[in-house]
């Protein structure tokens, strides 16, 4: 099957309540030419003083994996880790190594 779209409208568009909505498999399952958006990822801000910075409201399970990454280059300070809490309005922490002293952001992506 192909989908394509010559305007303005999806390619291939796939829904499920239950179920999954869209599945690939091959040797490549997804090949993306042009930029892809996540619904599971965005920056949060550390504010000047602390050292965490918490996202809410994003359903996290056991098998979730968090990744973090500064958004710039601040010398000595990186991401020692991640906490989850999970369930369907779960959240996760982002830990420095250190308390900063000018605010900065932090990008994060959430898969499975």
């Amino acid at each position: 099957m192909v989908g394509k779209s010559q305007g303005p409208g999806d390619g291939v568009h796939g829904e499920a309540q239950f179920a999954i909505g869209v599945k690939a498999s091959g040797k490549v399952a997804l090949k993306v030419n042009g930029s892809a958006v996540f619904d599971r990822s965005g920056v949060v801000t550390v504010a000047a003083g602390h050292s965490t910075a918490t996202k809410t409201g994003i359903a996290l399970t056991a098998a979730s994996l968090v990744l973090a990454t500064i958004q710039g280059n601040v010398a000595g300070v990186f991401v020692q880790g991640v906490t989850r809490v999970t369930g369907s309005s779960g959240s996760f922490t982002i830990h420095l190594n250190k308390t900063v002293s000018k605010s900065f952001k932090v990008a994060w992506f959430a898969v499975n």
